[in-house]
């Protein structure tokens, strides 16, 4: 037999939890703020998605601005790096 030569990437675009989060968010918030950010949320760990999603239900205009001044101060390394929760 071979072996799956599947990436961390694949297995994350193909996790049916996280499509469903993911077409949660782009329900609820139709334009994402940039390719970075939305690169993020399909790799970002799924309870952080999550939460992110609860959060942009509860308030999408909040979620648009705290995206945009994450990546106008490019903090989108920091936060991903020490793992903080995006868009609270």
């Amino acid at each position: 037999m071979m072996a799956s030569t599947s990436t961390m990437a694949e297995e994350e675009f193909n996790d049916p939890q996280r499509i469903d989060l993911i077409n949660a968010l782009k329900s609820v918030v139709p334009v994402i703020p940039s390719s970075t950010t939305w690169a993020c949320l399909w790799l970002s760990d799924i309870d952080k998605l999550r939460l992110c999603v609860q959060n942009a239900m509860a308030s999408p205009k909040s979620f648009r601005l705290s995206a945009k001044a994450i990546e106008a101060a490019n903090l989108i390394p920091k936060c991903w790096f020490t793992n903080l929760i995006f868009f609270l």
